[in-house]
């Protein structure tokens, strides 16, 4: 379509706001005026989000010693500091 309008002069948006309305849809379909109107804030225009695909998730469990208690050696290790204080 935007070659076609170009053969025909027009070369901005503009230039086909002057325009009757029903030359153009007769011509080219109702996509024109509503793409216009959309380009001008007159109608919405439905915007499909695209969604990450589903995400990943990963689980640790940590193994237990001492009567039941957590041994938290193996975490802190991990991240560099004692989970248990927090600073």
């Amino acid at each position: 379509m935007p070659a076609e309008l170009r053969q025909l002069g027009f070369e901005r948006i503009g230039d086909l706001l002057t325009q009757p309305r029903a030359p153009l849809a007769l011509r080219f379909g109702p996509e024109l005026g509503r793409r216009i109107d959309e380009a001008l804030g007159r109608s919405a225009e439905p915007i499909e989000p695209i969604r990450p695909p589903d995400l990943v998730e990963v689980r640790r469990v940590l193994r237990r010693t001492h009567l039941g208690g957590r041994d938290h050696r193996p975490l802190h290790r991990q991240v560099g500091r004692n989970p248990l204080h927090q600073a």
